[in-house]
């Protein structure tokens, strides 16, 4: 079978769950023989916009195209006619018999009509909420002026701020009119280094700072480069989504890999019908022997990418509310993805018992875990099926999660895990200092840890979804 997977991003620019996942199941069905091609986008700004390259990534065929998050109307964020073009030209070379999509951020929402019209029945897995949250899917946002905050993080840097329990469309406008545009920022941070060059170098580099700028923008002869419109209204957003809706009914069926996920889009207008809940499929292999080593105490710990909607700050602020010289916190993930939010955790540890191991390579993930005890995720947003979950599972470590979304789906509260009502750093110390206190409950929770599901075992699932979508 010939099977077009479309993704937003991938490897090895990116490395969240959705590129490992889409990663592992290429490679395992084309090893059972299926031709699979890969179609994705990638932010490069030294690149003209809307260029793009073929390619291998290990042995999967891919074409990447450069969206250089530019685009003059809002409209092209979900209904682009050149990415609409882009993808014409490449189902008519590929001739797919099913397209499998993983994301269409920074794509079109368009393509499954496209690929209707040409015979291709297409599926979609559901990664997050970007089909009814333009600020990629994941249902955030600041405090709005005059609105009552949390008050534990009133005033700090990080960690104020609010999830979207409503999709509020007059909400979501006012959300993405405070949202950095790429252009202002260029030009704010453009115009800082051009002073800053005249000033101290005696240089004026403003004519190939705009010439640089002007490769970034899409071509000023094409259909798209009208000119900015005013501040989004809740008008805007609405018929955003209802467009995505009306464009995505040639999907055949929605894979949510979450219970939770699946109710959102029931509850906001996807047909229960299309909504097929099945969980992603894993590479256990790397846990087959899996050892922990033996540490002084209890070592908490978070794996995955220090990050403010991770919820962090809350595990931090949590941990020192222990008084527990036989317990430490470690924070496996790279710190460089948001250092100025790495910094300010830093500060806000403040404790020797608390490291920051730093980025770690995809292979060495069953090393991490063997080098913690408990595993805790603190998200303050609502997740999907986090991949590190699965991950603790496969080596029976023990998960404290936030009661939220995804999570909660995954940990059974007091059987496989302990849940935390959500951003209450109080409550997690509770739960972090009950295992302190009756450390048996660590190796009770872990022999409860479920089976994962295998990615080969997905992949022959998908085979029979696939076929039943085809004519």
């Amino acid at each position: 079978m010939r099977i077009l997977q479309v993704s937003h991003d991938f490897l090895p620019g990116h490395r969240a769950g959705a590129e490992i996942y889409t990663y592992n199941l290429c490679r395992e069905m084309a090893r059972t023989g299926h031709d699979i091609h890969l179609f994705f986008t990638e932010h490069k700004p030294a690149m003209p916009q809307y260029s793009s390259r073929e390619g291998l990534f290990g042995d999967i065929h891919y074409t990447e195209v450069v969206n250089n998050h530019c685009q003059k109307r809002f409209e092209e964020t979900y209904n682009n006619p050149r990415m609409d073009e882009i993808f014409r030209s490449l189902i008519d070379s590929f001739k797919p018999d099913v397209m499998h999509i993983q994301h269409l951020l920074y794509h079109s929402t368009n393509y499954p009509r496209i690929a209707s019209e040409a015979g291709i029945p297409s599926v979609m897995t559901l990664h997050d909420f970007w089909l009814i949250c333009e600020q990629e899917g994941k249902r955030m946002r600041a405090y709005f002026p005059g609105e009552s905050h949390d008050d534990a993080w009133k005033g700090e840097r990080f960690g104020c701020v609010k999830l979207c329990d409503e999709i509020v469309a007059a909400d979501c406008a006012k959300c993405w009119n405070r949202r950095p545009t790429l252009a202002g920022g260029l030009e704010r941070a453009g115009g800082l280094a051009l002073r800053a060059a005249r000033r101290l170098l005696g240089l004026d580099l403003t004519a190939m700072a705009r010439r640089h700028y002007e490769k970034m923008r899409p071509d000023a002869a094409s259909p798209e480069a009208s000119p900015p419109k005013g501040p989004l209204a809740a008008a805007d957003i609405t018929r955003r989504n209802d467009y995505i809706r009306d464009a995505l009914a040639h999907v055949s069926r929605f894979i949510c890999p979450s219970r939770f996920l699946a109710k959102e889009m029931k509850r906001y207008g996807y047909p229960e019908e299309k909504l097929l809940v099945s969980d992603y499929g894993f590479r256990t292999e790397a846990f087959d022997d899996f050892r922990r080593t033996v540490g002084d105490g209890i070592r908490f710990g978070y794996v995955g990418t220090p990050a403010e909607l991770k919820g962090v700050h809350v595990l931090v602020k949590a941990f020192r509310e222990l008084a527990a010289d036989n317990a430490s916190l470690e924070i496996f993930g790279d710190t460089q993805t948001f250092p100025q939010y790495t910094a300010w955790l830093r500060g806000l540890a403040g404790d020797a018992r608390v490291s920051f191991h730093g980025r770690f390579a995809p292979d060495a993930v069953a090393e991490v875990f063997s080098q913690i005890d408990v595993l805790v995720v603190p998200s303050i947003w609502f997740e999907n099926s986090p991949l590190v979950i699965h991950e603790a599972f496969m080596s029976r470590t023990p998960v404290i999660a936030s009661n939220l979304g995804g999570m909660a789906d995954l940990v059974e509260n007091g059987v496989s895990g302990l849940l935390f009502k959500p951003g209450d750093y109080k409550d997690l110390a509770a739960k972090m200092r009950a295992l302190l206190e009756e450390p048996a409950m660590i190796e009770n929770l872990a022999g409860a840890a479920p089976r994962v599901k295998t990615v080969a075992e997905d992949a022959e699932s998908l085979e029979r979804l696939y076929g039943s979508c085809r004519p």
